[in-house]
């Protein structure tokens, strides 16, 4: 879970830039291995922004997960080394997103 003043940079940049974080979360090769955010969430829209808001649901989160689910079989098939890089590269740009808005 992000620090109060971290978060609240998160919800920023979301906000600001809806239209590239909708982008990178609907992608098809993110819904493939991803299927969408999760984590704990607010019940209430958060302080200062609209409730009519498109992504006002992104900016109820507290904390931006996106979990990979996989059988443990997965662990000795001779394709995971490969699989481990097409779910990290699809993972890549929301990394990216979240990163840039809390300037790292």
């Amino acid at each position: 879970m992000p620090e109060p003043d971290t978060l609240k940079n998160i919800r920023q940049e979301i906000f600001y830039n809806f239209d590239e974080f909708e982008k990178i979360v609907t992608t098809r090769e993110f819904v493939k291995y991803y299927k969408t955010i999760d984590g704990s969430r607010l019940i209430q829209v958060p302080k200062g922004y609209d409730k009519d808001f498109k992504g006002i649901e992104y900016l109820k989160f507290k904390d931006y997960t996106a979990i990979y689910s996989f059988k443990p079989a997965t662990l000795t098939e001779d394709e995971l080394f490969d699989l481990g890089i097409k779910v990290f590269k699809a993972l890549k740009p929301l990394n990216e997103f979240l990163n840039r808005a809390v300037g790292s």
